[in-house]
């Protein structure tokens, strides 16, 4: 069913959202994650997860309710990142700012960070999405390429700032949003056939 190859696509695409910040983002470019960051990727996380299961009809509403909450805390997050990033650039900004620390508080009590700290440790600061290399020297020629283009913050557009880190992960989940809302509205069409 061709519903079903699309939660897979979604569910799919919600890891490799993950992986891109974890291996290219991070590991690659230097940008290390503050704590609203690691939010983001948790939402993903439970995004993805909630696509996965709501291929399969039996668990598709738990799925569906995974998502739901995955979008939800994304959105959240990624509103609370540009807000600190505009706090920041703000010439009025003259204290510190709530929203940002290096101990996350996930769902359950998770210690998400002390089980996977390269991928759910905040390193970083809110707002401050420019390579940070503590010393590192041994680059490539195209690493030290990329990382000099994202000197002054990361960009999806560098030369124009267009597009922050925060602001590409909300576009992100309300295109999911739009996607999830579609794929639920086919499946209740598909219900009330049947009813009929």
């Amino acid at each position: 069913m061709i519903q079903n190859k699309f939660w897979f696509f979604l569910g799919i695409l919600a890891f490799l959202f993950v992986a891109f910040s974890h291996f290219v983002l991070q590991k690659y470019l230097m940008l290390q994650p503050c704590e609203q960051c690691v939010y983001i990727r948790y939402a993903f996380v439970v995004l993805g997860f909630g696509c996965l299961l709501a291929m399969f009809c039996v668990l598709r509403y738990v799925g569906i309710a995974f998502c739901v909450y995955g979008l939800i805390n994304g959105i959240l997050a990624a509103f609370r990142l540009i807000g600190i990033q505009n706090a920041l650039e703000s010439e009025t900004f003259i204290f510190g700012l709530k929203g940002c620390s290096l101990n996350p508080k996930f769902d359950f009590n998770l210690p998400l960070d002390t089980w996977l700290p390269s991928l759910f440790a905040p390193s970083g600061f809110c707002g401050v999405d420019f390579p940070v290399l503590n010393g590192i020297q041994n680059l490539s020629p195209l690493q030290e390429w990329w990382i000099s283009l994202y000197a002054n913050g990361w960009y999806l557009i560098p030369s124009l700032k267009f597009g922050t880190m925060a602001e590409c992960a909300l576009f992100i989940f309300v295109i999911y949003g739009v996607g999830i809302g579609i794929l639920v509205l086919v499946n209740f069409t598909h219900f009330f056939k049947k009813v009929k």
